[in-house]
This record gives C-alpha cells, sequence and structure tokens, in this order.
C-alpha cells in the first residue's frame, strides 16, 4: 500500500470505477487480485496534503445496485459509501498528497474512525521519529527542512483528530 494512490491502493488492484470525484477520485470501486471488489472513500480531510480513507469488501450485489445509477445527488453517493464503510470496513489507509503514506486494519468494536485516529497518530509519530533521526546525524540542516514539513502535517493530523473527538 505505501506509495500507492488510496483509489488503487496495491499495484494488483484494477476496474476503478469512480462514483464521486473532486480534484480526483473520493468515492469509488475496485478489484483487486483475487477478484474481490472494495469500496473506498474519503473519509477524513479534504481533497489536499493529508487524508484518511477507508476501505471495505462489498457484494456483487452491491455492484449491481451501483451500476444501477441509483444515486440522486453527489450527497447520495457520499451517505451510502459512508454508511458501508462505517459497518464493513476493513481497513484505513492515511495518504499524503494523494499517495499512502500508512494503513492499519479496522478492528471493532470502534469501526474506523478510531481505527482513523491511530493511523493518523501513528503518522505522526512516526515523522517526530524521523524528525529526531536526522537531528542526531550530520544532516542538521536537512532535519530543519524536513521539522518544517512534518509540524504542518503533525498540526493537520492533530487538527482532524480534535475535528473528530
Amino acid at each position: 500500500m505505501k506509495g500507492e494512490r488510496p483509489w488503487l491502493p496495491s499495484g494488483e488492484s484494477h476496474d476503478l470505477d469512480v462514483l464521486l470525484e473532486y480534484e480526483g477520485p473520493i468515492v469509488g470501486t475496485f478489484r483487486d487480485s483475487d477478484g474481490t471488489t472494495y469500496l473506498f472513500s474519503l473519509i477524513i480531510g479534504d481533497m489536499g496534503s493529508l487524508q484518511v480513507w477507508g476501505y471495505c469488501r462489498i457484494s456483487e450485489a452491491d455492484v449491481r445496485f451501483i451500476d444501477s445509477d441509483p444515486f440522486g445527488t453527489p450527497e447520495d453517493v457520499r451517505v451510502w459509501a459512508g454508511a458501508k464503510i462505517e459497518a464493513h470496513a476493513r481497513y484505513v489507509a492515511l495518504s499524503l498528497n494523494d499517495y499512502i503514506e500508512c494503513h492499519a486494519d479496522v478492528a471493532r468494536p470502534g469501526g474506523p474512525i478510531d481505527a482513523a485516529m491511530l493511523v493518523v497518530q501513528a503518522y505522526i509519530d512516526q515523522s517526530k521519529e524521523e524528525i529526531e533521526s536526522l537531528q542526531r546525524g550530520p544532516h542538521t540542516e536537512e532535519a530543519g527542512r524536513v521539522q518544517a514539513v512534518y509540524s504542518g502535517l503533525i498540526e493537520e493530523g492533530r487538527e482532524l483528530i480534535r475535528a473528530r473527538v
């Protein structure tokens, strides 16, 4: 997953069907290597630098439902996808500038939002560790530049957490 696009999260993902887009896909489906269809949805953040995505398997009946073009408005798509992700999420992924940085499996009972908060916190912790590692080595100038970038991202991640709590 790391380094892949959120709407095609592995090199084996294919048959992308975008149901809703705004400056890029935000809700849609794809198939994995064994033919399983997954629904994906942007669940936290805007199209921009830092986002959290939710993923769940969907049935062939769901695929037929989608193919029947039942959605009257973009909000209908968001509501349907949001309910599916909330009820059946398998994993969440954090992306930075439209590329996945890390992901986590969804373990009930907390559901995808709790898992999303964990993946955001894990990314914040990872970012801090990378900065500290650079500061300990001979790359202190680079560490300063990286710290400036990560500080903004860390604050963005904290803001995502605060907005959902």
